[in-house]
């Protein structure tokens, strides 16, 4: 993650590419996403916001089952919520947006269950799901209001390194091979 002055909205951010977390009270997180997708988490009572960048739903190599991406991003989905809790949050308050999911319609059904399905399970509130199409998303997400101000971006220099990431972090993903055990979580 990157921290910089950004010209457009005018003020710091930190920058999250693929595969990064982070958590804040008073901060804004941005990311371009693509085929991948962002998770931003919220807690509305102590103004707690969190985002991620997830792994891509569906893998042109397919090397990885179904299951396995759902566990990949549940995993991911703890530690987002684990940095939050840290900082005071409470998980019965979140309010969940998602972003990304361009391309192909696959890539928009997986993210629309698995978000959908990992909010029913946790007892979350999906207040914004925005998936699909064939632009990209640029993100700014404002942790102390929960706001997302998104904008529709085409392919360029920037925006293609980014993508660039996504894919490098796939891979990496996939060579790495992660084992998952069992957690048990404390409230």
């Amino acid at each position: 993650m990157i921290r910089v002055f950004d010209a457009t909205i005018k003020q710091p951010v930190v920058i999250l590419v693929p595969g990064e977390y982070f958590a804040a009270e008073n901060q804004v997180l941005s990311t371009i996403v693509g085929s991948c997708f962002v998770v931003c988490l919220y807690d509305s009572i102590k103004k707690i916001g969190g985002m991620g960048h997830c792994l891509l739903p569906v893998l042109s190599s397919l090397q990885m089952k179904k299951e396995d991406i759902f566990n990949y991003n549940i995993n991911f989905m703890e530690h987002i919520i684990g940095q939050m809790v840290k900082l005071g949050a409470d998980r019965k308050n979140f309010i969940v947006k998602v972003f990304g999911g361009t391309g192909s319609s696959y890539n928009q059904k997986y993210t629309t269950d698995f978000i959908s399905e990992y909010c029913k399970n946790e007892n979350m509130s999906l207040d914004a799901i925005d998936i699909g199409g064939n632009y990209r998303r640029k993100l700014y997400f404002f942790c102390d209001t929960g706001k997302v101000h998104r904008y529709l971006v085409e392919a360029n220099d920037s925006v293609s390194e980014f993508i660039k990431m996504e894919k490098e972090f796939i891979d990496k993903v996939l060579t790495d091979k992660v084992q998952y055990g069992n957690v048990i979580l404390f409230e």
